[in-house]
C-alpha cells in the first residue's frame, strides 16, 4: 500500500507543531513532492540510489548552486530520518548523502554613490521608503514583508522585525528612511495594517517577489543603474559590510543582521 500522501501531510503537521514558519513548510512541501514524483514509486521502495540520482538529476540538468543543492539534500535527509525513526520505512535511503562543499564568497554590493542613483530612479515615496529601510535597517526582504504598520517606532527610529525561526529582534532605521515612511504611510487610503502594501486594489500585502520586481522596475529606469546588481540582499549586504569597513565588531554586525552564527558574519560579509 502506498502512504506517501499521508506520510508527507504527517510530516509537514509535525513541522508545523514544532514551530516551523509557514513559508518554511510551504517550499518543504514543494521540494519534498517534487523528489517523491521524480521517484514514481510507493515511499516504501524508494533507494539510496534514487536520491542520489535525484540530486545529481538536478545538480547537472538543472544547474543547482551548490547551496540550492544543499538545501534539497537537507530536507530529503531529515523527511527520510524521520520516516525511520517512525517506524514507518524499515532502512533510511537518505543516511548515506552528504553535502557538497560550497565556495563562499562575498556577493556583490552598492556604493554610497550607487545607492544614491537608485534612490533618484525611484518614482514615488513607497519605492524610496523600501530602498532606504533595506539598507538602514539590513533587514531580510521576508521581514520587510512580514512587518505591519504597528511595529514602527518613530520615535526612537526602530521596528520589531521577526526574522528566522520566528526570532523577535529590533532593527533601527535613519531619519531619511523616517521622511519616506511617513509620507508613503500618510498617503495610504487602505486599512490594511501590513506596511508595505500594493498600489492596486485590495492593496494586499507585499510578497517578496513583489518587492524584487519594484526593484527590477527602478533599476530598468536609469542607464546608470543597469550594470548593478539590485536586489533586496543587496541592501542588506551591503549595510552589513559598510559597518564591517567602518570598524563595526563582527559580533554587533551579526546582531544587527539576526546571524545566529558569527562564521556567517564572517565568510559572507567580512
Amino acid at each position: 500500500l502506498d502512504s506517501t500522501e499521508e506520510f508527507l501531510t504527517r510530516n509537514l503537521l509535525r513541522r508545523k507543531r514544532n514551530g516551523k514558519t509557514g513559508s518554511s513548510i510551504k517550499a518543504n512541501r514543494y521540494e519534498l513532492e517534487a523528489m517523491l514524483n521524480k521517484s514514481d514509486k510507493p515511499i516504501q521502495e524508494i533507494s539510496v540510489y534514487d536520491r542520489r540520482r535525484y540530486l545529481a538529476h538536478g545538480k547537472i540538468n538543472r544547474h543547482w548552486a551548490d547551496r540550492t543543492y544543499n538545501t534539497k539534500l537537507i530536507m530529503i535527509r531529515s523527511f527520510f530520518s524521520w520516516l525511520y525513526q517512525e517506524d514507518l520505512i524499515t532502512q533510511n535511503p537518505a543516511k548515506k548523502l552528504k553535502e557538497t562543499k560550497i565556495e563562499h564568497r562575498i556577493g556583490s554590493t552598492i556604493t554610497p554613490e550607487q545607492r544614491e542613483i537608485v534612490r533618484c530612479s525611484c518614482k514615488d515615496e513607497r519605492e524610496l521608503a523600501i530602498c532606504d529601510l533595506l539598507y538602514t535597517s539590513g533587514i531580510r526582504v521576508s521581514e520587510l514583508c512580514g512587518l505591519n504598520r504597528r511595529d514602527l517606532d518613530f520615535t526612537s527610529m526602530k521596528a520589531i522585525v521577526y526574522g528566522k525561526g520566528r526570532k523577535e529582534r529590533e532593527v533601527y532605521f535613519t531619519g531619511q528612511a523616517a521622511v519616506h515612511l511617513r509620507k508613503y504611510l500618510e498617503k495610504r487610503t487602505d486599512d490594511n495594517e501590513a506596511l508595505f502594501v500594493g498600489i492596486n486594489k485590495p492593496h494586499d500585502r507585499l510578497s517578496p517577489g513583489a518587492v524584487r520586481d519594484i526593484l527590477k522596475n527602478v533599476k530598468k529606469r536609469d542607464d546608470n543603474v543597469k550594470d548593478i546588481r539590485l536586489t533586496p540582499h543587496t541592501f542588506r549586504r551591503s549595510m552589513g559590510t559598510d559597518m564591517i569597513n567602518r570598524g563595526a565588531p563582527l559580533e554587533l554586525v551579526a546582531e544587527v543582521l539576526g546571524h545566529t552564527q558569527l562564521d556567517t558574519t564572517r565568510q559572507c560579509y567580512a
